[in-house]
């Protein structure tokens, strides 16, 4: 029987495969647990991840709807700009990533854009925008972090600990989120106007 040889393929796989992990990781998966969600086996996951292999056009759209992604998610990134010598690592206004979670947390009227140019480090910053009405329902998370949040526009109310705040334009707030307690709740105070709010959280959390 002939041995089969693995081909390594180009940086396109190969970048495909970092941000496929980066997901899996931060979204808290294992590649046993992506492998039986989508149908696939969790050697050739890893092949993928390790730009060994190149999935389907069909596999990337099961991938990104299980992981909570657009199909865009896994489109070739801007790569570094280098200033100094120093890799700086930017994301323009139209080359941003949208973000999606399950039912419990997505609520109604908001949109949600990853800043971060990947999530491989130990910080990420996204930018939301609520509509009238819209936000964020409690949910309950897997591991503790710490989040921020700065406000750009409009008034949002944030219930966390028992307590509800109200935040203005300019405000921010900085909390700790732990597994024994639901997730903050966040909405858009306002009835009649948009909220838009920049959000951090370390380490790196999309388990919800």
């Amino acid at each position: 029987m002939p041995r089969t040889v693995i081909r390594r393929t180009d940086t396109t796989d190969h970048d495909l495969g970092t941000q496929l992990r980066e997901l899996r990781k931060a979204r808290g998966m294992t590649l046993q647990g992506l492998a039986a969600e989508i149908g696939k086996t969790a050697g050739f996951l890893s092949q993928i991840e390790r730009g060994q292999a190149r999935p389907s056009l069909s596999t990337l759209d099961d991938l990104g709807k299980t992981l909570g992604v657009p199909f865009s998610w896994f489109s070739p990134r801007e790569a570094k700009d280098a200033q100094h010598g120093v890799a700086a690592q930017i994301v323009r206004a139209d080359n941003r990533r949208r973000l999606r979670y399950n039912d419990a947390v997505s609520g109604e009227g908001f949109v949600d854009d990853l800043l971060s140019p990947n999530l491989s480090g130990n910080l990420m910053s996204a930018h939301t925008r609520f509509a009238p009405g819209g936000g964020w329902g409690a949910y309950t998370i897997k591991k503790k972090y710490e989040v921020g949040i700065y406000i750009l526009a409009g008034r949002l109310s944030v219930h966390h600990w028992g307590e509800t705040h109200i935040l203005d334009v300019g405000d921010h707030l900085q909390v700790a989120v732990t597994p024994d307690i639901p997730h903050h709740e966040i909405h858009n105070a306002s009835e009649t106007e948009e909220a838009r709010f920049i959000w951090t959280a370390a380490p790196i959390v999309l388990d919800f």
